[in-house]
């Protein structure tokens, strides 16, 4: 299992190097009791989320929301199923992903600001949790000027937080 891991994330990294800046695209931000906390800002659409579930090997709580005007949310729960342990939602329309995971993520909650769905975040990693990745899939204009921005609040918060 150790030996999968180190060989998906050398592969990751590879892959960054590649696209050049790492910054808010699956950037980790700390490592705290096992768990490695991931700042992917840089997802603005549930499509983007969905492909970094795809690269991350083990169970995560994922961070999501802010001003989201998609619907088909549902289209999505195969990528959720299985992998994501917990969801914190964020944002104007963070209700909608209640319906959309329910029956796939095994613990959903609500925050209504960035440090909230930190703590949050923290407080409902399982065991079996390796990663929290702070993908929103959506803008957040609501909150922030562009992803940069609330990607640099994240790694803020965090480390503030735990370090």
């Amino acid at each position: 299992m150790l030996q999968t891991l180190e060989h998906h994330q050398q592969l990751l990294q590879a892959r960054l190097r590649m696209q050049g800046d790492t910054a808010h695209h699956m950037e980790r931000v700390v490592e705290r009791n096992g768990v490695v906390w991931l700042n992917h800002s840089i997802a603005t659409s549930f499509e983007m989320v969905a492909i970094a579930l795809k690269d991350i090997p083990q169970n995560v709580v994922v961070i999501l929301g802010g001003v989201d005007r998609f619907n088909e949310h549902h289209v999505f729960a195969p990528s959720f199923h299985g992998k994501v342990t917990g969801l914190v939602c964020l944002g104007s329309t963070r209700d909608r992903y209640f319906k959309a995971f329910g029956q796939v993520v095994p613990l959903i909650v609500s925050a209504t600001t960035l440090t909230e769905a930190i703590q949050l975040a923290d407080k409902i990693v399982m065991p079996s949790t390796r990663y929290v990745l702070f993908a929103p899939g959506c803008p957040s204009y609501d909150a922030f000027d562009n992803y940069k921005n609330r990607g640099d609040e994240f790694k803020r918060v965090v480390k503030t937080t735990f370090m």
